[in-house]
């Protein structure tokens, strides 16, 4: 995959396919990521009421992270960043399936799942 770019666009070459990558479809996918970003903080800060919830915001956090990362790295033609997002993917992958097993869990013996009522978890 070669990378090269002039003043307006960013041209993506993948051994079969070109990409065209212009100065504002760049500019809107970062705003999309820094928008993922403060929607999951919103969201952790304002709106605390269930474990599902946070899961959400946790998520949507890591997701506009992932995309900066992404955007960036196409910018500066850093391709090694592509291996960090692939091992970010995984790390949000098993970060979805313990929280969710946990409040699962949590169903089970208290039947509700707000974070106001889960005290019985302090040690």
């Amino acid at each position: 995959m070669i990378l090269s770019y002039n003043y307006f666009f960013f041209y993506i070459y993948d051994g079969l396919n070109i990409y065209l990558l212009s100065e504002l479809q760049s500019i809107w996918i970062i705003f999309l990521g820094f928008y993922l970003v403060f929607l999951g903080l919103f969201s952790i800060i304002f709106l605390q009421k269930s474990l599902i919830n946070l899961l959400i915001s946790v998520e949507l956090i890591v997701m506009g992270q992932l995309i900066l990362l992404i955007i960036f790295s196409v910018i500066t033609n850093n391709f090694i960043s592509y291996l960090y997002a692939f091992i970010i993917i995984i790390l949000a992958a098993v970060e979805s399936v313990l929280g969710l097993s946990l409040s699962i869990v949590i169903f089970r013996v208290k039947n509700y799942t707000f974070i106001n009522n889960l005290s019985f978890l302090k040690g």
